[in-house]
């Protein structure tokens, strides 16, 4: 399990869950550790 996110870490969000995954929920313990959980409809630049 991550940790508390720190100032200078990379950018993470979580991505592929299915609708039953607990972190589908707005408020998890990895959002209250300042990630991020991806949303329907976001966009992410790879390059």
């Amino acid at each position: 399990m991550l940790g508390e996110r720190r100032e200078g870490d990379g950018e993470v969000v979580f991505i592929h869950l299915n609708h039953t995954n607990p972190l589908c929920r707005d408020e998890t313990p990895v959002t209250e550790l300042g990630w991020k959980v991806g949303k329907e409809g976001m966009l992410f630049s790879l390059g």
